[in-house]
């Protein structure tokens, strides 16, 4: 009884070393990626027997730490990579494979991270450029904080008047009226001659030569 009991306990503790290690992995081969360095990190990741999607979607997850455990186990099940963002300690990251122009996480939607965590999501990116989705992602996440579903997505730049919406528009048209109907009191031809500048003071305009006649002497 003894020998099963201290069977039991030595494959747990591990079964518990080998899962340290393989988390360490993951999160060595995301910090890889936000380095910029993706060979090195496509090399750490084979190590796994795991290879690298071209293309990524990353998640700021903040919140309590359970929450955060069980958002990376089950991400990392599908084929994620999953670890701690650095200087942040209620924070994870997570890069998953990007498969279409939405997100697709189903741990999202789990109750322990929807109902405590809030999400920041990256756009899809290639792999090279994973420093990019970590600040989309961190940007997203502070709008998230303030969003009632505690998670936001990337919004990329748009023009201003799509940004406005019609009401804006229609505020921006009012305001600027005036000017598109101001008519200068004292017409102006841009495409004029330069104006000469004033001579110095002290200086006056020297008088423009005249050609003196010329007179026959009378003898």
């Amino acid at each position: 009884m003894l020998s099963l009991t201290w069977d039991a306990e030595h494959g747990r503790r591990q079964a518990h070393r080998a899962r340290l290690a393989d988390t360490g992995t993951r999160e060595a081969v995301l910090h890889l990626l936000m380095d910029g360095q993706i060979a090195v990190a496509r090399r750490l990741a084979r190590t796994l027997r795991r290879e690298l999607p071209d293309t990524v979607r990353l998640y700021a997850v903040e919140g309590p730490a359970a929450a955060r455990r069980e958002a990376a186990d089950r991400a990392t099940a599908a084929h994620a990579w999953a670890g701690r963002e650095p200087g942040a300690a209620r924070r994870t990251l997570i890069l998953e494979p990007a498969d279409g122009s939405r997100p697709s996480a189903a741990w999202l939607h789990h109750p322990a991270v929807a109902d405590t965590c809030h999400v920041g999501i990256s756009d899809a990116v290639p792999l090279r450029d994973t420093a990019t989705a970590h600040r989309q992602a961190l940007h997203a996440l502070a709008a998230a904080r303030r969003h009632p579903e505690r998670r936001a997505a990337h919004t990329p730049p748009r023009d201003l008047a799509t940004a406005l919406g019609p009401d804006g528009a229609h505020w921006a048209a009012t305001a600027l009226a005036p000017l598109h109907t101001h008519r200068p009191a004292r017409p102006q031809d841009p495409d004029g001659p330069p104006c000469s500048p004033p001579p110095p003071p002290g200086c006056t305009t020297p008088p423009t030569p005249r050609t003196a006649s010329a007179s026959t002497a009378t003898p």
